[in-house]
């Protein structure tokens, strides 16, 4: 089977500068070794023409879902090597931002590798990145720095941050600032930033405890951060101070989509509305009984989240929750630690082994 054949077809794979970033392709042919591996399709195959559900890379699993240039095997899509080595990341319009071999490199649509940032601009322990049409923001010992996603100038990336800052989670929060409208976490004086303001966002946030980029995520109310685990989520708006929006025990993992926030505990992925006051209302269960979930992502329509075990899964829900069991996007990744939605696309980042290392991966929603 494919995820058991997974490490040693990528083991050769390796980066000798920032523009041999590779499309490592398929892994390898599933392999039916019989017991009790055989894929379970539920859905009636007749509204599209009688096509098997399982291996059809047009119709794979339900009807009209596209694996979008990969192969379908056990009616779910084969995930494709996009970059090997990096654990920052960033996704945007089809294309990756990521730090490989110390520098920042964009990996187009096309699969075309361009270095954005040199070794000597990125600064010291790069810890997490996000990205858009205009930019790439990333954070790190040194502060948050930005470029322009074709590059950075001559004279390198602007500095956002206070000098000698280290600074963590960094989001996008529209009213911010019409050029620079990102939002960061300072782990030197514990506290939540802005681009061009005096004033902190906040002062009482206790951030560096929350060492994880999923920690902090932003929607059309504000930004959100789990400022500890099993403690408090906050709530930023772009000009007042922050305010504690609820206490929960979480597994540092939050996500943000319009008015909603959704984050996980032990056993559980939770939906919460932001009420006009910035506190949240009371939690409503998206899915319950399962393994440890992490790495929570959102889009318009669902959850999505991984499992803390050796080998795990990635399972989504509609955002409303589940009816049955959680639907699985893809199976069998050894240990997943993030995931990042765009587009028709789920990106995520999976810790093969010692040996191999770290990729990241885009599958077919």
């Amino acid at each position: 089977m494919w995820r058991r054949a997974l490490a040693a077809s990528l083991v050769p794979a390796v980066l000798v500068s920032c523009r041999a970033v590779l499309g490592l392709g398929d892994p390898l042919p599933y392999e039916d070794g019989g017991g009790n591996e055989q894929p379970v399709v539920t859905e009636d195959n007749s509204a599209c023409g009688g096509a098997n559900l399982v291996v059809d890379p047009s119709h794979c699993g339900r009807c009209n879902h596209s694996c979008r240039g990969t192969r379908c095997e056990r009616g779910k899509c084969v995930p494709l090597g996009v970059s090997v080595g990096p654990h920052v990341y960033a996704v945007s319009d089809g294309r990756l931002f990521a730090i490989v071999n110390d520098e920042i490199v964009r990996v187009d649509t096309s699969g075309d590798a361009v270095r954005i940032a040199e070794k000597a601009l990125v600064g010291a322990s790069p810890r997490a990145m996000i990205a858009n049409a205009q930019h790439v923001v990333w954070s790190g010992d040194d502060g948050v720095r930005v470029c322009s996603a074709t590059g950075c100038p001559a004279d390198g990336p602007e500095i956002l941050s206070a000098a000698g800052k280290r600074t963590g989670p960094v989001v996008h929060v529209a009213p911010v600032h019409p050029t620079y409208p990102y939002v960061w976490v300072n782990f030197t004086d514990a506290t939540v930033e802005k681009y061009g303001g005096a004033i902190p966002l906040s002062t009482d946030t206790r951030v560096e405890r929350a060492l994880c980029p999923s920690a902090f995520a932003s929607a059309s109310g504000g930004a959100y951060l789990s400022d500890a685990p099993g403690d408090r989520v906050w709530l930023y708006r772009a000009t007042e101070q922050g305010r504690i929006a609820a206490n929960v025990e979480d597994q540092c993992a939050i996500a943000a989509a319009g008015n909603n926030v959704f984050y996980t505990d032990s056993a559980n992925v939770w939906r919460s509305e932001v009420n006009a006051d910035g506190t949240l209302a009371p939690r409503v269960a998206i899915a319950t009984n399962l393994v440890a979930p992490k790495a929570l992502a959102t889009d318009d329509e669902y959850v999505y989240w991984a499992a803390s075990s050796a080998e795990t899964s990635i399972l989504r829900c509609p955002q409303t929750g589940c009816e049955g069991p959680p639907e699985v996007v893809v199976e069998g990744i050894p240990t997943i630690e993030s995931i990042k939605s765009d587009g028709p696309f789920l990106y995520f980042s999976a810790f093969l082994n010692a040996t191999v290392g770290r990729f990241i991966y885009r599958v077919a929603k």
